[in-house]
């Protein structure tokens, strides 16, 4: 969509700008007195009503499963109990002891004393404290294929596997965190965590320990105390689990058995009541002052505040402002007198959970605002977003120049006009926006704009990607059915229809340079021209005859002399065999030749685009959907390697990628295998001399 096409935008002198606070972008707030739990504005809580991050089951104030419970690859939970291991059974809506792994004792697969538990990538990892250790077990069969140690006298109690599959474990003899490699490689540890006994992975990769009466978050050899109840953790952790922890450490499981149920368990795998609901009590009255907000306009005159958020029974919010032309410290904020305060509106209700009102109060180019929240202490007032619209743009602009001729009368006039004014305002925002929703990348009705034109979005991709397809298919429907038609379609699903690189000026992407931002005095240059080629992605078999024409061919690589095993036919009398040739409904053996490879094709794509079931399902969906109804397609998938006389035609189904980085002599298959001298000691002296079919036979 080019520029002239979007509408203009909502600027004086007849629409007023906006600043909007709360959500991700923040409460700018002076000392406050309330609380912002979740990106909501709230009044605190009392102590006795939060969680903490050192309760005893190890679920960090209910952001983690309990440090003995984890998540399967099939999000099933496991749960280790004592010396067993017990699994999830849905059909069952309950825990089953396995058989494999388990037990008393200091051997391997026996445990003594046991602390927590993770799962990650087909592993299970077990903190086997009482025989200092570690156990990796391999599941589903439970085999175990690794001890770990750590090189001194350890009690690991917890563990955790981050995203690029390290592995930490949580040490209270020591007051440290250790990190292992996948491989179980020792990497280090980190002190300074006291006698911390649980462990979890915060949203960005960053750890948080606890343990009685401490918790702290480690972000590499970094150690910071965390202060304050679990529940002001929201932006840290990035939500909560997908099961419901209590306090107590019992967790809702009930909607994970088939069918689903409202079942609770403990932390032992057995079934409880559901647990009474932790009671929210908060403080009665609670200040706080957001700003200083700058319009960057002298003598700005202050238009409407507008709250969006949720009003129990018994709560009520008090919106006072004070403007000013330079900013104020925090000191002076406070020394205010209660004179120095306009506006004075007090919300009792929100109906469709929203409430605005007029600012009152002189021009000046800065704005303050107190927000006074009360409530019953059962319930408090939650402000999800704030709106504040300025400089004000009054309908009184359109009248005679007497009924704005002094402040009170123009004051007078903007106050009765107002009530017009936002509702014609909200009018106009819905024909301003309306271009909107005939637009594949802004629309929220996608699926609704695409039936347009015949075309059904696909969930199973990501929402770019559907948005892209739908915004180009209008363009490919004349070549619907054609492999142009096609090839373009998939080069947009797999978003290889540009050329990559840095995107803009002063992008970084991997790979490419950063580009510095051009003078200002220097004259723009043209663009250089592009020089990637999207590639082929589609083979037609047709393509693949190797006719021998007499006098023009030579018996080889370009040439196959057909022959009857072209589609081994049944002959009697012939080469019928029961078992080898087969039986074919068509009477055309003549035409044979032509009939192998008419009307089928093939489509390569790379790897990653099908790396799950569903997004196979989609490609497969999105091949189905541009093919001729009377061809065959099928979708291969192309990986990043070369295997002559199986896969190696280069642009179609091979990718000529770096080196990797080599292989583990006893442990690495030779079929994935490279050579690259890269051991040390004495397998590196026989790696650097050897060269396979030279000097050297692998059997």
């Amino acid at each position: 969509m080019t520029t002239e096409r979007l509408p203009a935008l909502r600027q004086p002198p007849h629409d007023p700008l906006t600043l909007l606070l709360g959500g991700r972008l923040g409460w700018p707030l002076v000392e406050p007195t309330l609380s912002v739990a979740e990106d909501v504005l709230t009044l605190p809580r009392l102590p006795g009503s939060l969680r903490s991050l050192d309760e005893s089951s190890g679920s960090l104030g209910g952001w983690c499963l309990p440090s003995n419970v984890a998540l399967g690859p099939d999000g099933e939970p496991w749960l280790l109990r004592g010396s067993d291991v017990l699994r999830f059974d849905a059909c069952g809506c309950g825990f089953e002891v396995t058989r494999c792994f388990g037990g008393e004792g200091t051997s391997a697969g026996q445990l003594l004393r046991p602390g927590g538990i993770a799962i990650a990538a087909g592993h299970l990892f077990v903190c086997d404290t009482g025989n200092e250790r570690v156990q990796v077990v391999l599941l589903p069969q439970l085999v175990v294929s690794g001890l770990w140690t750590a090189p001194m006298p350890w009690q690991p109690t917890a563990v955790v596997v981050d995203r690029r599959f390290r592995v930490h474990v949580v040490d209270p003899q020591n007051a440290r965190v250790h990190h292992f490699g996948w491989s179980g490689r020792y990497l280090g540890n980190t002190p300074g965590v006291g006698a911390s006994r649980s462990i979890a992975l915060t949203a960005d990769g960053a750890l948080v320990v606890a343990g009685p009466g401490a918790a702290y978050l480690v972000r590499g050899k970094s150690v910071t105390p965390l202060s304050g109840p679990a529940d002001d953790l929201g932006d840290l952790f990035g939500g909560r689990p997908v099961i419901d922890v209590a306090a107590d450490g019992s967790m809702e499981l009930g909607p994970l058995c088939v069918p689903p149920t409202q079942g609770w368990f403990d932390t032992r795998g057995k079934p409880v009541a559901p647990p009474e609901p932790l009671a929210k009590v908060f403080v009665r009255d609670g200040v706080g002052h957001v700003g200083p907000l700058d319009s960057l306009i002298d003598d700005c005159v202050w238009d409407r505040v507008t709250l969006v958020g949720t009003l129990p029974a018994g709560c009520t919010v008090t919106v006072d402002t004070h403007n000013a032309q330079v900013p104020l410290s925090a000191a002076e904020l406070a020394d205010l007198s209660g004179e120095a305060w306009e506006t004075g509106a007090t919300c009792t209700s929100f109906g469709d959970g929203t409430w605005d009102a007029l600012l009152r109060g002189r021009p000046g180019r800065y704005l303050w605002l107190r927000l006074r929240l009360t409530g019953p202490g059962a319930s408090s007032p939650e402000l999800a977003e704030c709106v504040v619209d300025f400089p004000r743009t009054s309908l009184r602009r359109h009248l005679p120049a007497v009924f704005g001729a002094e402040p009170t009368s123009a004051d007078f006039t903007d106050r009765l006009l107002a009530i017009v004014d936002r509702t014609l305002r909200s009018t106009e925002e819905k024909l301003d926006s309306l271009p909107a929703l005939f637009d594949p990348r802004a629309t929220p009705h996608l699926a609704w704009l695409a039936s347009w034109i015949g075309l059904r979005p696909d969930p199973r991709f990501p929402e770019r990607l559907q948005r892209d397809i739908v915004a180009n298919a209008g363009n490919l429907l004349d070549l619907r059915g054609t492999t142009e038609g096609l090839r373009r379609v998939l080069l947009i699903a797999l978003g290889l229809d540009h050329e990559p690189g840095c995107g803009h000026v002063g992008a970084a992407v991997p790979g490419c340079p950063t580009c510095p931002a051009p003078r200002q005095t220097c004259p723009p240059r043209p663009p250089e021209p592009s020089t990637w080629i999207a590639p082929p992605l589609i083979l037609e078999h047709y393509r693949l005859r190797r006719w021998f024409e007499a006098g023009a061919s030579r018996l080889g690589d370009q040439t196959v002399l057909w022959g009857q095993s072209v589609v081994n036919r049944s002959q009697l009398g012939g080469n019928a065999q029961v078992g080898v040739t087969t039986l074919k409904g068509s009477q055309d053996p003549l035409r044979d030749p032509f009939h192998v490879y008419a009307h089928r094709f093939s489509v390569f794509v790379p790897a990653s685009a099908g790396r799950t079931p569903e997004r196979r399902k989609a490609v497969e969906g999105l091949v189905a959907w541009g093919s001729p109804a009377h061809t065959l397609g099928q979708v291969r998938y192309v990986d990043a390697r070369m295997r002559v006389g199986v896969q190696s035609s280069i642009g179609l189904d091979t990718v000529v990628a770096r080196v990797p980085a080599g292989f583990v002599l006893g442990r690495t298959g030779l079929a994935t295998s490279v050579l690259d001298g890269s051991a040390s000691g004495a397998d590196r002296r026989s790696i650097d001399n050897t060269a396979v079919g030279t000097t050297a036979v692998l059997g």
